[in-house]
């Protein structure tokens, strides 16, 4: 369970034969058979969401309008998304990213 979805590095994946040279991406884990599934396609439909939910959430500054216009960065040094985010039950947030 110490990989994360998406990660590419790390996996000690070699190349299979008749299957193409490109990076092999963990898109899903399966904690019940120790498996991670993985594909070759950065654009998988599994390594691709607009939305997110987080367990209870921690302001880093103050609490903000939800209402007011919010960006979010999910990866280190990811470019700010806008975004829409509501407040959940026991203080857990849910965010979905807005379509440029």
């Amino acid at each position: 369970m110490a990989y994360t979805l998406g990660q590419r590095r790390g996996l000690a994946i070699g190349g299979r034969r008749g299957a193409r040279q490109a990076p092999w991406y963990v898109i899903a884990k399966d904690a019940a058979r120790n498996t991670l599934i993985v594909a070759q396609n950065i654009d998988h439909p599994c390594l691709l969401s607009r939305r997110l939910t987080t367990t209870a959430f921690h302001w880093i500054h103050r609490s903000v309008a939800l209402s007011a216009p919010l960006y979010a960065r999910i990866r280190h040094r990811q470019p700010l998304q806008k975004c829409h985010a509501s407040l959940l039950a026991e203080g857990c947030v849910a965010s979905e990213q807005v379509c440029p």
